[in-house]
């Protein structure tokens, strides 16, 4: 298992930027540019994803991520100034990723993200807290393949 997290500063996000930018939307870019891997990577041996699951948040959120997902896929992916995470172009993203994110509501108990929430909590403690060596953390940190915190 290779676990990818991006954890981002709401309060900081507002400060930085003047017009309003939807912290899921950057999250969702980073959290892709993360899992393309390396910019140098050759084509063969990027990764093929063949789906992406996420947990429903309401008709209006879900449609409104499924649009950002596609503007990537048109658009390419944008590093919004995170150091360690590079722009991708639209020929990558289609090469990578799927047509399209699939929602599922919490109540269908999937097992990703069963364990997304798992993860999530330890790895926000950390950020937030500033605590690097907690138990739990600990456990996860052997599996945490890339952890992007903007800004």
């Amino acid at each position: 298992m290779r676990l990818y997290a991006v954890a981002i500063d709401k309060r900081a996000l507002s400060r930085r930027f003047l017009v309003r930018i939807s912290p899921y939307d950057i999250s969702l870019s980073q959290l892709l540019n993360l899992v393309c891997g390396a910019p140098p990577l050759p084509s063969v041996w990027r990764p093929k994803i063949s789906r992406i699951i996420a947990e429903s948040r309401g008709k209006t959120e879900d449609k409104q991520l499924q649009r950002e997902y596609q503007g990537f896929r048109k658009m390419g992916l944008s590093s919004y100034g995170a150091g360690g995470v590079r722009h991708r172009r639209p020929r990558t993203v289609h090469q990578v990723f799927p047509r399209r994110v699939d929602f599922l509501k919490k109540s269908r108990v999937v097992g990703g993200l069963e364990l997304a929430d798992l993860v999530a909590y330890p790895i926000a403690q950390a950020v937030v807290m500033d605590r690097w060596d907690g138990p739990a953390y600990s456990v996860l940190s052997e599996k945490l393949k890339a952890l992007v915190v903007w800004p």
